[in-house]
């Protein structure tokens, strides 16, 4: 998988994440100390952020890198047919 594709999966998985519990990208911005605008591009796929930032965004989500990562950490896997998560 390129860097693009992973960004923009990455993004869209974080956006779904934020959705699902009613949070803006305000919220998340704000509990960790940055711009909404960087948020945007996160789940936009358009920056690499790092993963202290993804982790810190996990954290105010409350779900494990290892979930944000799971559809992805083994490529030959199809995604579980009772899951509602983007992808």
């Amino acid at each position: 998988m390129d860097r693009m594709t992973f960004n923009r999966r990455i993004g869209k998985r974080l956006a779904w994440e934020r959705k699902k519990q009613g949070l803006s990208q305000v919220d998340i911005a704000t509990s960790i100390d940055t711009g909404a605008h960087q948020i945007i591009r996160i789940e936009n796929g358009k920056i690499s952020t790092s993963f202290y930032t993804v982790y810190r965004i996990c954290q105010e989500l409350d779900i494990s890198i290892e979930k944000l990562m799971e559809q992805w950490t083994q490529p030959n896997q199809p995604a579980s047919s009772t899951s509602s998560s983007p992808d």
